[in-house]
């Protein structure tokens, strides 16, 4: 299967919607408990710009997933930081998007004139913690009980990737 990236565009905030909130409602990859609009992720969609992207993932001319490079913090010092989220659409789960996007996002960071990644990752999903270790994040910490979701209190890890 052939997939390619691209800018995300204002129009594509429906389809980024949808699969964000397929991750709120069955998974603990975000700590959003609460359904996202289009219309209310328009301010977060505008946030992102050239040292913060969104991109998308097309399999044939469809959506199938996203990612962003995010503020890690409001405070300008951070910019050389960015925060790295990425979601897949579950028909296309399995695939290897995950790692192709992942990648993206690192070559992102770097093109963009970061000095470092972060990521935050439950300690349940052992897939997206093989994943982020395979591609060279390292875990700098675990936030204790930091979390609910689905009545269970989580931990989360803290991975950074050094350019």
């Amino acid at each position: 299967m052939n997939f390619e990236f691209r800018n995300a565009q204002l129009g594509d905030l429906d389809k980024i919607v949808e699969i964000y909130n397929w991750a709120i409602i069955n998974t603990t990859a975000t700590f959003d408990t609460e359904i996202k609009t289009t219309q209310g992720r328009r301010e977060w969609f505008n946030e992102h710009n050239e040292k913060f992207p969104i991109v998308c993932v097309l399999s044939q001319g469809e959506i199938c997933a996203w990612g962003s490079l995010s503020r890690w913090s409001d405070r300008l010092a951070y910019d050389i930081c960015a925060e790295v989220s990425f979601y897949v659409d579950p028909e296309f789960h399995g695939l290897g998007i995950g790692s192709k996007i992942l990648k993206r996002l690192i070559d992102l960071g770097r093109n963009t004139g970061k000095k470092n990644l972060i990521s935050r990752i439950t300690s349940e999903s052992a897939v997206s913690l093989h994943l982020h270790n395979k591609l060279g994040f390292e875990t700098i910490g675990v936030m204790k009980q930091c979390g609910i979701k689905f009545e269970k209190v989580l931990d989360v890890n803290l991975l950074q990737y050094l350019y």
